[in-house]
């Protein structure tokens, strides 16, 4: 009597780890992924390294961008790490931007489309409806990141230039400090003026300064963290001003 009940406590032992087993399996396999390879293909075949958008040629063949947008739309991202959410944000901020553009060429500006009105916009993502402007400042900003602000990019020349790859979660982190460096090393963005002892700056750090100051005492210091050695030898052995440059809104075609 006891090989029996002992063999069927065994038996219900057995069932429960292959119960449990089968679940992590249902689990694993549920989880959702996303195709960045479509979106590398697009950003490679339409965007060159000045960060500039062939819109035309996009429009004539935008079956992969298409494919990579409905991803955008219906992906639940629940079972997404932080990393992963955080990329993914960010590229279909940027990939959700460019539809914009695309659905409405020829544009002079994104600020032409909906009246000035295109960022309160609801649009479908990730399984909802989120505005650019919800993407931007109730998911992205509430990280405590300022590099986002130049990973993110609005189809205008006064942006950060956009990427011609896709953001990816398993190297997110050196990919932001690379357009850190390239922003506020970019000429059109932070200009020193030595004649003057006058730093030119982009109007994103003036518009995002809170975020920034997350990190850093000051904007002169933030910017510090990321110009080149020389540039930043001059600036802490010299009294600098600073000036905010005008905001280009012009689009960011080739």
């Amino acid at each position: 009597m006891r090989k029996i009940i002992y063999c069927l406590c065994l038996c219900l032992i057995v069932l429960a780890c292959s119960g449990e087993d089968a679940q992590t399996q249902n689990d694993a396999s549920s989880r959702e992924e996303i195709n960045y390879s479509l979106w590398d293909n697009v950003l490679k075949t339409y965007v060159n390294e000045q960060g500039r958008v062939d819109y035309e040629g996009l429009l004539k063949d935008r079956h992969k961008f298409d494919q990579f947008i409905a991803q955008v739309e219906k992906v639940n991202i629940s079972t997404f790490t932080p990393q992963e959410q955080k990329a993914f944000w960010i590229n279909a901020y940027n990939a959700i931007t460019m539809k914009v553009i695309v659905d409405n060429y020829p544009v002079k500006g994104i600020r032409t489309i909906n009246f000035g009105l295109v960022w309160n916009v609801g649009r479908n993502v990730a399984g909802g409806k989120k505005s650019l402007s919800d993407i931007e400042h109730k998911i992205l900003r509430l990280l405590g990141d300022p590099r986002i602000h130049f990973a993110i990019n609005c189809a205008s020349i006064g942006c950060p230039r956009l990427l011609n790859k896709p953001f990816y979660p398993e190297t997110l982190d050196e990919q932001l400090d690379r357009e850190a460096v390239r922003f506020i090393n970019d000429p059109e963005k932070i200009k020193l003026d030595r004649a003057t002892n006058t730093l030119f700056y982009s109007a994103i750090l003036d518009w995002f300064e809170e975020d920034f100051l997350v990190v850093e005492s000051d904007i002169l210091s933030y910017i510090k963290r990321y110009i080149n050695k020389e540039d930043r030898d001059y600036i802490s052995s010299h009294e600098i001003m600073l000036k905010v440059t005008k905001y280009d809104w012009g689009l960011n075609k080739q």
